[in-house]
């Protein structure tokens, strides 16, 4: 499912313990200010610049919400 999700981001970095960093399609960031992790079968996701969630990211790559 993150994989999904990643593929639409610019910038992606994985990090230790399965996360991942990338840039925020929400407000057009330039550099990674949002996180995204994978628990129990949801992606989480938080941009520390906007404070963006994932409903707004997924909404803003035209992405369909479960």
């Amino acid at each position: 499912m993150i994989e999904e999700i990643l593929g639409h981001l610019e910038k992606v970095k994985r990090l230790a313990g399965g996360k991942y960093q990338a840039c925020c399609p929400v407000h057009g960031d330039k550099n990674p200010s949002m996180s995204l992790t994978e628990k129990d079968g949801k992606v989480l996701i938080h941009c520390f610049a906007c404070g963006a969630k994932g409903i707004d990211v997924v909404r803003e790559l035209g992405l369909p919400a479960s």
